[in-house]
């Protein structure tokens, strides 16, 4: 299955975010992140395995559902970097809860 070029392109800056928020490991958001990162990465990795490149690959998006709409309520509270670091985050992801506002 061929994709468009700007697929791995966009996948690229998802895992660059996903990854810079070890760099504020200090913050508790930055650990969900990162962990749901990891979560969502084995989850697809193992569909990936048994399925192949399908659609049902979607389903590892579903956990970042709930650590989206968290990400927005803390980002009024962030500080500077972090708070760029969260908006870039939901700028990324927000086609999985329909976000305009960032």
């Amino acid at each position: 299955m061929r994709q468009p070029v700007w697929i791995p392109l966009w996948v690229f800056f998802l895992m660059l975010v996903h990854v810079a928020s070890v760099g504020f490991w200090h913050e508790p958001v930055a650990q969900l992140i990162f962990t749901s990162f990891l979560i969502s990465a084995m989850l697809m990795m193992g569909l990936y395995l048994r399925l192949g490149f399908e659609k049902i690959l979607g389903l590892g998006h579903i956990p970042w559902i709930p650590v989206l709409v968290y990400v927005l309520t803390q980002i009024p509270t962030a500080e500077a970097a972090f708070k760029t670091l969260l908006t870039c985050f939901i700028r990324l992801n927000r086609y999985l809860i329909g976000v305009r506002y960032y």
